[in-house]
């Protein structure tokens, strides 16, 4: 395993076209570089998946479709950071038995990017015990994508379960988050930094600083080293099916 830490970004909406991120491959391409500049080594490409909008299998290929013209575009992502297939999730009630759920985790890894929903609302109990069946049942690492945006009992509930953090840059690095970031750090659950990098590549000046304040004070996450190809594992498989 590789562990960059603070040199991967987790959380990313760099693929071209597919939510409400990067809308051209030329925009991809500039991120990414950027990204490089800031010493960046990974990057996780994570589009939003709402499960009211399309089923796994639909995302899949659009994601693939996106991932494949951006392929092509970087001669193979030749001289920019390794990059990973994954996705940003909405919970929701019931996820664990969406059909395809598992094919949401960030490519090569047990981890599932988890987004709570905006509402505290729909924090119901239902939720928690679906992350809790992820974590025990499943045995799959939750990490919980940006906690700043939740209410602090939602946040510790999924923590109590055995949930991580991953923290944007942007509120790491700000003065005015610098409270809460601290009491994320205390939790010994920081395991992730991201980007959360959607059109405004001045995103990834404030991750400098973030990494600054947060090395040697996480628990890491890790990616395993992947070739970089145009096609994921599985389909590699369907090709050699007879």
């Amino acid at each position: 395993m590789t562990e960059l830490p603070l040199l991967t970004d987790f959380h990313s909406h760099i693929l071209p076209g597919i939510d409400d991120g990067a809308r051209k491959s030329e925009d991809s391409i500039a991120a990414l570089k950027k990204a490089a500049v800031c010493g960046i080594r990974q990057v996780v490409f994570t589009p939003h998946f709402y499960p009211h909008r399309q089923n796994p299998k639909e995302f899949l290929s659009r994601r693939e479709a996106s991932y494949r013209r951006l392929f092509e575009k970087t001669d193979g992502f030749r001289a920019l950071p390794a990059v990973y297939r994954g996705a940003e999730v909405l919970a929701f009630a019931g996820l664990d038995r969406m059909e395809g759920f598992r094919s949401l985790l960030i490519e090569g890894t047990d981890i599932l990017l988890l987004e709570l929903p905006f509402s505290a609302a729909e924090h119901t109990e239902e939720l928690f015990e679906t992350i809790e069946r992820i974590l025990n049942r499943h045995r799959l690492t939750v990490l919980l994508a940006h906690p700043h945006r939740y209410e602090e009992k939602s946040i510790l509930r999924a923590l109590t379960l055995g949930a991580r953090l991953q923290l944007n840059a942007e509120d790491a690095a700000s003065f005015f988050q610098r409270r809460r970031t601290e009491a994320f750090l205390a939790t010994g659950a920081v395991a992730a930094l991201g980007s959360d990098m959607h059109r405004d590549l001045r995103v990834y000046d404030r991750w400098t600083k973030a990494a600054k304040h947060l090395r040697g004070r996480m628990a890491p996450l890790a990616l395993p080293s992947l070739p970089q190809t145009e096609t994921t594992e599985k389909e590699e498989e369907e090709r050699k099916e007879p």
